[in-house]
């Protein structure tokens, strides 16, 4: 099923082309809001507009784009694989399995969540660097190779945050393409027949429920990002860590910042992607 007649070359490139625009669109629109979510997170204040506050004051608007080069270099990348991975796994399960959408997301966020791992490593802990004047991605990167070395750098990532960034990539994607299918369906027969206000509607529920049903883990997976490389604390020891400064709520920090940047975020990428996806196959590719 990875086929398609495409000039020859034996590979369906239109959900890789509507998915790189997609997601390029998604960056620069989210990773103001993705700043400030990870810095409540991590603990800098439990309150959207303190950290807001204090980011413009110390680091001006370019602090909100720190740490934004890993996430433009391989978001565009990984949304062309996820929405080529969830394509042609909802036609290869289509009729044989019910919610097809749900296990095609699922399939789509969980096999890139491997890869995107040391990027959105890098990106958490350049967003938790405060002061003026940060240090750019390539020199941290370097900074961080001499002090630590590759292996403990290596089991920080996937030694700790590896099974929480799973979960939370391969169930978010599920409900995020699952919910925009669904919504889809009941506002119109058929594709064809629906219309940019529809799309713009399902887009923001379907990125509202995403992000809803799998928070909890992303607050874990930042904080455990956040912390130091040589940190000794298990991805349980980080968990008590936030149970015992609030509970369950203490989870939560940061929820109504991510919802606001989920709903304009999902009304751009998904609208974006449908729509190069058709002008692409109305052109003959």
């Amino acid at each position: 099923f990875f086929s398609h007649p495409m000039s020859g070359l034996g590979w369906d490139l239109v959900p890789s082309l509507s998915g790189l625009t997609a997601g390029t669109v998604g960056v620069l629109i989210s990773h103001p809001f993705d700043t400030v979510k990870t810095r409540i997170q991590a603990g800098w204040s439990t309150r959207g507009h303190a950290v807001l506050s204090t980011t413009l004051q110390e680091q001006g608007i370019h602090g909100l784009y720190r740490g934004i080069l890993p996430p433009l270099l391989s978001v565009g990348l990984v949304q062309a694989a996820t929405f080529t991975i969830y394509q042609h796994m909802k036609n290869a399960l289509d009729g044989k399995v019910q919610c097809q959408t749900f296990l095609a997301g699922l399939v789509s966020g969980a096999i890139p969540s491997f890869f995107t791992l040391p990027s959105y490593y890098v990106k958490v802990q350049l967003q938790n660097e405060k002061g003026k004047f940060g240090t750019g991605t390539l020199q941290y990167c370097c900074n961080l190779m001499q002090q630590h070395g590759v292996r403990p750098v290596l089991r920080a990532m996937y030694g700790k945050a590896l099974v929480a960034s799973v979960l939370c990539d391969s169930f978010g994607r599920g409900f995020y393409f699952g919910t925009y299918d669904y919504i889809k369906s009941s506002l119109a027969s058929t594709d064809a027949e629906l219309t940019l206000p529809h799309r713009l509607l399902a887009a923001c529920l379907s990125g509202t429920a995403g992000w809803t049903s799998i928070y909890f883990l992303d607050t874990l997976r930042s904080r455990i990002m956040a912390g130091p490389v040589g940190s000794g604390l298990s991805g349980m020891d980080v968990a008590r860590q936030i149970y015992q400064e609030g509970g369950i709520r203490a989870f939560y920090r940061g929820y109504y910042v991510t919802i606001i940047r989920a709903v304009p975020v999902a009304a751009c990428v998904l609208p974006t992607y449908d729509l190069v996806y058709y002008k692409l196959r109305s052109w003959g590719m």
